[in-house]
């Protein structure tokens, strides 16, 4: 199997970048601090983007390069944004 590491890198950086750019288009100013106020389901739709290249990172397996194998085992969870629960 051949794996265009160039192709998911570049999906990571955008699907990392919209979550920025949402974060700080949401930012509000507060009396003690600054607040994030965004759309729940928007930052769940983009944080579920991001954690679907995380787990296509960590199950990936080339044999032809020895560091490239599935990390992904029972014991490792990526875990959902669940804003429900």
């Amino acid at each position: 199997m051949h794996v265009d590491f160039n192709v998911l890198r570049k999906k990571l950086i955008v699907d990392y970048n919209k979550i920025i750019t949402s974060l700080n288009g949401s930012l509000c100013s507060d009396d003690d601090m600054n607040r994030v106020v965004i759309p729940v389901n928007d930052l769940k739709l983009d944080l579920e983007k991001l954690r679907l290249d995380i787990i296509t990172i960590g199950a990936l397996h080339d044999p032809s390069i020895e560091d490239c194998s599935c990390i992904l085992t029972d014991d490792i969870e990526v875990k959902q944004f669940m804003p429900n629960e």
